[in-house]
């Protein structure tokens, strides 16, 4: 009985936090590996997240690695990070809980550990490994990149990468900017491999062997690679009548009665506030709010925001903004409605020189990197709705990558973690996608997404739910798991709207609903008067979509209420 009751506490990630943290240090460090050690003031199991301070730099809330939770309660714990990589920086959180559940967290406090450099005293050796997807739909890319982690001796000279062993019948493998099967290594990291899979490919599991040479020493390791069947056009079932959306009145009126807040707070047009004025597309948020109100006021409104983050960010930076920060939906309208030549030369210079376009060229390969992956996919596709000229390659790129990344959560499940707003951004920018290809790949993708996603991380159908539990926990990369019902919902119930109105499957519809009405119906989690940002993540998605929700057989959804223009 202690037991069930301890699984069912951890399920529910209980924050009623009874014990304490305390004389966490670290033992010992090596070039592959790290042991920590702390006390607990009653008997916990433990476990510890941890990971490379350049990935952690752009999800610091959530460490995507963790240990074993151990088996035994104790109040001295020791865990031991093996299989690092030598001269790298980790950070690092332990994580402890009670017979009962209740658990608490506490970060190391030095927040950069380093492993030992390698000793090069030694002989040179090294090992390979190879990131990115493990599935692939026959008549499709996989697209990986190897690395070698430098483990001893001196590196001094480039070494040779070459594809030694692929069983897939008639697949070939080249290296990017090559029509070869091989490179040269000259650091930690080759460049991405793409596995083309012929349509003819049977269903099953196959293997590639990558072998690196350099030095006098040959090291080789194997992939495993899924090869499915090319998915058959989706065929979308027949939509009667639906119920009305729960609480979309409230949603109307806040959606008014916000924008109207965050208009009102724009200083003059040459201002130069930060990015919380313009972040998650505020252009294109006021833009849809203009167009749902039909109110031509918001039209100004979107002047505002373009300014702030077209002519105080873009431009200045050449286009080379965040990976985070590239929106282009904001910038492709201005260009549609009025004819703006800045905007579409800032549209054109992230497409070139954005850190999110560049991560889509050169890696990308892990599901790490779906946020700035989603954002290139939207950049380069409005670039090619303007007519500018886009590398031919680069959007069927962005496309095998965000297809890998979702293979990596909800497939193989080989990822670290789980971060829900962001499986929403890569179901977005697919739709977007699909909305122009038809891409019979994509709605089995989203499925698998959005069934994963709702068992592994919606919190309020686990044991002893409560209001308060109605929405996704924020990281699977951080415990206890929390729900955060607000703004960031708001990316993800639309996709279920938008599944259903491809698929036609009622549960989906339903499923949105519930997500929805839970964002909206919470007063205070929801943000949106807080901060702009929040406002923008709220309606830049839902007013993308919600006409796909209010199906009813094929007719769209109908004008906004007279009360609201």
């Amino acid at each position: 009985m202690r037991a069930i009751v301890f699984i069912v506490s951890l399920l529910l990630g209980s924050s009623a936090f009874a014990q304490r943290i305390s004389n966490l240090r670290i033992d010992t460090i090596t070039q592959r590996s790290i042991t920590v050690r702390f006390d607990t003031d009653v008997p916990c199991v433990s476990k510890v997240f941890y990971m490379p301070v350049f990935a952690a730099a752009s999800n610091s809330d959530s460490l995507d690695t963790q240990t074993p939770l151990s088996q035994s309660f104790a109040t001295s714990h020791v865990v031991r990070l093996q299989n690092l990589d030598p001269a790298t920086f980790y950070q690092v959180r332990v994580v402890a809980y009670t017979p009962s559940g209740s658990g608490s967290s506490q970060p190391y406090p030095q927040p950069n550990i380093q492993t030992l450099a390698q000793d090069q005293s030694l002989a040179h050796d090294y090992e390979v490994k190879v990131t990115g997807g493990t599935r692939v739909f026959a008549g499709s890319n996989l697209i990986t990149l190897p690395k070698v982690v430098w483990l001893s001796g001196p590196w001094t000279q480039p070494h040779n990468v070459s594809i030694s062993r692929l069983t897939i019948p008639g697949a070939t493998a080249v290296f990017q900017g090559t029509s070869k099967a091989t490179t040269v290594f000259y650091s930690a990291a080759s460049d991405t491999l793409t596995i083309a899979v012929p349509l003819t490919t049977p269903p099953g599991q196959y293997q590639m062997d990558i072998s690196v040479s350099g030095q006098g020493i040959t090291r080789t390791t194997t992939k495993n690679i899924r090869v499915d069947s090319a998915p058959q056009p989706i065929v979308r079932q027949a939509i009667g009548t639906v119920p009305p959306i729960p609480n979309y009145a409230k949603w109307q009126s806040n959606m008014k009665t916000f924008a109207d807040r965050w208009c009102s707070r724009y200083p003059d047009e040459g201002g130069n506030n930060g990015g919380i004025m313009w972040d998650y597309d505020a252009q294109a948020v006021f833009l849809q709010i203009g167009d749902y109100l039909k109110d031509p006021k918001y039209a100004r409104c979107a002047i505002h925001a373009r300014k702030h983050y077209r002519d105080n960010y873009v431009l200045p930076n050449n286009g080379g903004v965040t990976g985070f920060y590239a929106y282009a939906e904001g910038l492709y309208q201005d260009v549609v409605r009025n004819g703006d030549v800045l905007s579409r030369d800032a549209l054109d210079k992230m497409m070139k020189r954005s850190a999110a376009t560049s991560i889509i060229r050169y890696y990308g390969t892990n599901d790490d990197a779906i946020r700035e992956v989603s954002f290139g996919l939207e950049v380069l596709l409005r670039a090619r709705d303007l007519g500018l000229t886009v590398d031919p390659t680069q959007i069927p790129k962005a496309v095998d990558l965000l297809l890998s990344h979702f293979d990596q959560l909800f497939v193989t499940k080989n990822s670290g973690y789980i971060k829900p707003f962001m499986v929403g951004l890569g179901l977005n920018a697919l739709a977007r996608y699909y909305d122009s290809s038809n891409d019979p790949r994509v709605p089995v993708v989203m499925k698998e997404a959005l069934d994963g996603l709702w068992a592994a991380s919606w919190l309020g159908d686990k044991p002893g739910a409560t209001a308060l539990d109605q929405g996704f926990y924020y990281t699977s990369g951080a415990e206890p798991h929390k729900a955060v019902v607000g703004v960031l919902s708001n990316m993800i119930a639309p996709m279920y709207w938008y599944f259903y109105s491809i698929s036609g499957d009622p549960r989906y519809q339903q499923l949105g609903d519930r997500i929805f009405n839970a964002s909206v119906g919470d007063e205070n989690a929801g943000n949106i008067g807080w901060a702009q940002k929040q406002f923008s993540e709220v309606y830049n998605y839902t007013l993308r979509h919600y006409q796909r929700r209010l199906i009813s057989g094929d007719l769209v959804a109908p004008a906004a209420p007279s009360g609201f223009r």
